[in-house]
């Protein structure tokens, strides 16, 4: 794995020079940020993070609904043959039965990956409704992992929490990773909420009843039912990364800022389902308002996001790469 890499020093208070491995490349991973969805019956869609280069990644999906990333993988839900799908996020190593289920768990749907598991949703109408854990090599399946108060369709998770939609109690529910603390109205007041994402500052979900995207602080509070408003079809899928909030539109895949502004309908024209996507990671080191990186330039601190770029180094807006780094 890349990361960015550098000796940066600390310049204010105190003269320190640390190495610093930050892991933000990925392996295996586009040359850019992309934007992957699950595509009418059948197949796994990709495009670049501008909407350009729209493309069939995967074949021979069978219903594809969730769709989920990490570093490695793209993973989604085959409704039509109870399985969770993999493959390699240039779409390589397609394995279409990566974690079979029994006939008994019924409506696989929403999907959701972190650093140790997958998990996924059992959407079984108003009675039955679990989310599923299993280890990222696909291993150690627990059926049911969490209950939900009915009609669990999306799922998302950070570091710390699960989120999904309880989409007839019409709440956002939310766990602990490891199955505890749940609340199955942590956000109560949504309007048949279908799809949920996370943040490091917010979470949002789509309320299917109020054509809206709603969103809210990390713990609950600064509740906004209809942060973006006058969605057609609002709908099944729904992600975020660092500058815009993603979701599905009458099948097409719409975007908006962060701050709700800027709405595009048909960002990427699509018969769409699930939607997720890769941002570029960015390095922000904090410690102090000034640093030095080794190439003896001093920065302000409010301009040193280092942005991973083409997957091999950094630099500071308006600067090459500073000498060392890798």
């Amino acid at each position: 794995m890349r990361a960015c890499a550098g000796v940066v020093r600390w310049i204010r208070d105190v003269a320190l020079f640390v190495a610093l491995p930050l892991a933000c490349g990925v392996s295996a991973a586009p040359a850019e940020a992309s934007i992957y969805w699950a595509q009418g019956g059948s197949f796994i869609g990709r495009a670049a993070s501008d909407g350009s280069g729209a493309l069939t990644l995967v074949m021979d999906a069978q219903t594809p609904r969730g769709v989920a990333l990490d570093a490695t993988y793209v993973y989604w839900v085959n409704a039509g043959s109870l399985a969770i799908g993999r493959a390699k996020l240039d779409g390589s190593a397609v394995d279409e039965q990566f974690i079979t289920f029994p006939s008994s768990m019924f409506g696989p749907f929403g999907i959701a990956v972190d650093a140790a598991h997958i998990f996924w949703s059992n959407f079984n109408g108003n009675v039955g409704s679990t989310i599923s854990r299993a280890d990222l090599d696909g291993s150690g399946v627990v059926a049911d992992f969490i209950p939900t108060d009915g009609g669990a369709e999306g799922l998302a998770v950070d570091g710390a929490h699960l989120y999904w939609p309880n989409l007839h109690a019409g709440s956002i529910g939310r766990a602990t990773v490891d199955g505890g603390s749940v609340d199955q109205s942590f956000i109560p007041g949504a309007s048949s909420p279908l799809a949920v994402t996370v943040d490091g500052a917010h979470v949002y979900w789509t309320n299917f009843g109020s054509h809206a995207v709603g969103r809210a602080n990390l713990d609950g509070s600064g509740v906004e039912q209809t942060f973006i408003t006058g969605i057609a079809d609002a709908s099944f899928g729904i992600a975020v990364d660092a500058g815009h909030v993603y979701w599905v539109d009458n099948g097409n895949i719409a975007r908006a800022n962060l701050d709700g502004t800027g709405v595009e309908e048909s960002f990427v024209p699509a018969s769409a389902f699930g939607v997720a996507v890769q941002a570029v990671e960015s390095c922000k080191i904090a410690f102090g308002p000034y640093v030095e990186v080794d190439d003896g330039v001093e920065y302000d601190w409010d301009d040193v996001t280092l942005a991973k770029a083409a997957g091999d180094g950094f630099a500071p807006p308006g600067h090459g790469y500073p000498s060392g780094a890798t």
